[in-house]
């Protein structure tokens, strides 16, 4: 019985080991159910002129609150900017983005559903489903590798192609 415990400990020890943990932003808190910035408003670090685009045509790369892949009200002057520009196209591409914090399983989940939510916001406004082509990209292409919250929030996208 003594080998046995002491053999289920050394696993135990074993598989335990070797996780690398990551620092998160300082303005992150957790909750039980989503993982939000406290202010809110991602048109403060992302909906700027900056050069900072990941999309091509035209179209404008559409941004997250981190953890979240839902559309918010800020960025529906950009969807609609979008929604015009791809009626001319024939095919969009859309790649789901995310910053660097999280599992690779978790980030590439959480672009395809960030793109997911994108192309459903294209459909309902009159773009063919089938004209859409959805790629998460998970944290493997950043726009911005600097160590800060605005630089983090560039990350959480989804660019148009």
């Amino acid at each position: 019985m003594k080998k046995i415990a002491f053999i289920l400990t050394l696993v135990l020890i074993a598989t335990g080991c070797g996780k690398k943990s990551k620092v998160k932003p300082s303005n992150v808190t957790n909750s039980t159910e989503t993982i939000t910035i406290n202010d809110g408003d991602v048109s403060k670090y992302n909906n700027s002129d900056d050069g900072l685009d990941g999309s091509s045509g035209g179209l404008k790369s559409i941004y997250f609150e981190f953890g979240r892949y839902d559309i918010t009200s800020d960025m529906e002057s950009r969807m609609t900017s979008n929604v015009d520009i791809a009626k001319s196209k024939s095919n969009i591409r859309l790649e789901g983005n995310c910053d660097e914090f999280g599992t690779d399983e978790y980030n590439y989940a959480l672009g395809l559903k960030r793109a997911n939510a994108v192309k459903q916001s294209l459909v309902s406004r009159g773009i063919s489903a089938s004209n859409i082509t959805l790629v998460s990209l998970g944290e493997s292409k950043p726009l911005c590798t600097q160590p800060t919250e605005q630089c983090y929030a560039k990350n959480r996208r989804v660019d148009f192609h």
